[in-house]
């Protein structure tokens, strides 16, 4: 198995950004997620999962912090969300914490789902206050600042 590293793969106004920091186990998703090739776009996030499968440890983090997803999205989320339960089924430690708009109901809705289907991850549910002055995409790149 390789070694885990931190990468970058910046997002545009329809795929999302993906971070991961190696040394605090930490995985993000932010941005918008409407590719025209969902299969393609989150290809990469399948293979290594694939590939560090069983060498995550104790603890994972992921936050996903998306503004909007589309239907061919959210299945190819699912399937990410399925190998990390079969992490947390495995030993480790699985929290994901789902970032929404306080008035978003389908952002909303879309993470308590996840939550229901996929028991053995931890899930945090956390909304961000309408009256916010930094909106979904804002918050992302300061996280993503904190992360890289």
């Amino acid at each position: 198995m390789k070694a885990r590293q931190d990468f970058l793969i910046k997002g545009t106004s329809t795929t999302p950004t993906l971070s991961y920091d190696a040394a605090s186990n930490h995985l993000c998703i932010s941005g918008r997620s409407l590719p025209q090739n969902a299969v393609v776009e989150y290809a990469f996030i399948h293979q290594w999962m694939k590939q560090h499968h069983g060498t995550f440890g104790q603890q994972m983090k992921v936050t996903v912090m998306l503004e909007y997803i589309n239907s061919t999205s959210l299945k190819e989320l699912s399937v990410f969300f399925l190998a990390l339960d079969q992490e947390a089924r495995s030993g480790t430690g699985v929290t994901v914490q789902w970032y929404y708009e306080e008035f978003d109901e389908d952002m909303k809705d879309t993470g308590y789902d996840l939550m229901d289907v996929f028991g053995h991850i931890r899930f945090e549910m956390v909304a961000i206050p309408e009256d916010d002055e930094n909106d979904m995409l804002t918050r992302s790149k300061l996280l993503l600042q904190k992360v890289s």
